[in-house]
């Protein structure tokens, strides 16, 4: 009897996990493309002075059915995000205003990397979704 039961549980439970599992994807909600962390340095304010920035980046993809041709290009996307970064100097990386200047500029860069690859803009929204400063 004690072996039967929990051989019978999982039994039930085996059918049961492919209808939890399954989810029913509406192809017209957008579609997120997260990417962290992107650890990099950025131009330093003082001479001989190395500073870091770590950011997490969330790109809305216009619907879950582009999402999967999306994230072939992560890697595209990730360097053009580094080299953004690194060409910004502390005081355009500091305030809200200057990092929402900067999500505007990593939306259209991820949209031209979108639009060159696949000949559609893809990405309709750039998140910053942590953004941290070690100076």
């Amino acid at each position: 009897m004690k072996i039967i039961m929990p051989l019978f549980t999982m039994i039930l439970l085996s059918f049961a996990l492919p209808i939890v599992a399954k989810e029913d994807i509406d192809p017209s909600k957008p579609g997120y493309l997260v990417l962290k962390p992107i650890v990099t340095n950025f131009a330093p304010y003082k001479p001989n002075h190395l500073s870091y920035v770590k950011v997490d980046v969330a790109i809305s993809i216009g619907s879950q059915s582009d999402l999967e041709s999306a994230q072939h290009y992560v890697p595209e996307i990730r360097d053009a995000i580094i080299f953004l970064l690194n060409q910004q100097s502390k005081v355009d990386l500091d305030g809200m205003t200057e990092r929402q200047i900067l999500a505007n500029k990593g939306l259209e860069l991820v949209q031209g990397i979108y639009l060159e690859e696949t000949g559609e803009k893809l990405a309709t929204d750039f998140m910053w979704g942590f953004f941290a400063i070690q100076n």
